[in-house]
């Protein structure tokens, strides 16, 4: 899906206005991508548009994909609190907010502070989060998160984005390390796509190394969800060339018979029938 900007508002999105911002016109330079830390995406809705909340972003995007749209991004809305961006304090005077419906970082039993338990959740790792528990986050609302930045950043020529946790270090630890935040970093920065390009759709393969990492996205950061072996058969699904990671390199979103789960490989590790 792709998405037009008219009068700061997407084209097309369900609009439902939050009190819960200042005065005036601000020129957005940066995205601040979030977690809802809620219990579901009519719950944070209901509480970003309500003014005891004191807190609101410009968007909120479901795990199905749905989206409303709270605030004009030239709106100085309040979702990033105290906090800097390479020296300059008070992200909110030049910045746009994307919440994320994710309960966020979850207790060892994978539980979050509503007392709701994830049987989903997943240890994971980050050099800033350490060892948590986390939901991951669906393919819906992912792809729809990069079409949005995608389209945010070409209008207002915005090339960054950062994650709440980076903008307020010590007091926040949104996103999850589940967040594919290099490859929103890469599309802010115009060095990818979110959109397969030369695919090659319905390829069948094997792997030709062992310990072939298959990734959550077409990326070398820390997205592992399995380890495939030298002659494990796979099915493409798609391929493309991304920069998330390594300059220009080929990815195909891949089956594999030895893991449930749809992930990436790096092409140079495959070979194709």
């Amino acid at each position: 899906m792709t998405f037009a900007i008219k009068n700061h508002r997407l084209d097309g999105v369900r609009w439902n206005a939050t009190p819960n911002r200042s005065s005036g016109t601000i020129t957005p330079e940066l995205i601040i991508v979030h977690d809802t830390a809620g219990s579901s995406f009519s719950s944070s809705e209901s509480w970003m548009t309500n003014p005891a909340a004191k807190a609101a972003a410009h968007l909120l995007i479901g795990r199905a994909g749905d989206i409303v749209q709270m605030g004009a991004f030239n709106q100085k809305l309040w979702h990033a609190g105290s906090s800097s961006w390479k020296g300059r304090q008070y992200c909110n005077g030049f910045s746009i907010g994307i919440e994320f419906d994710n309960p966020g970082i979850l207790d060892k039993h994978g539980a979050a502070w509503t007392g709701r338990r994830y049987d989903e959740a997943e240890d994971c790792y980050s050099e800033y989060h350490g060892h948590v528990m986390a939901l991951p986050y669906t393919e819906a609302q992912i792809e729809t998160g990069a079409e949005i930045v995608t389209a945010i950043c070409r209008h207002y020529g915005i090339t960054e984005l950062a994650a709440h946790f980076e903008i307020s270090p010590g007091r926040k630890y949104d996103t999850t390390p589940l967040f594919p935040l290099e490859k929103f970093r890469s599309i802010a920065k115009g060095n990818a796509d979110p959109d397969p390009i030369d695919a090659d759709p319905d390829a069948d393969g094997t792997v030709s190394v062992d310990g072939l990492n298959l990734r959550r996205w077409p990326s070398n950061n820390d997205n592992v969800i399995a380890v495939l072996n030298h002659g494990d058969t796979i099915e493409v699904i798609r391929s493309g060339v991304y920069a998330n990671g390594f300059p220009e390199a080929r990815w195909h979103l891949v089956k594999a018979a030895s893991h449930p789960e749809l992930g990436w490989v790096h092409s140079a590790y495959v070979n194709l029938i």
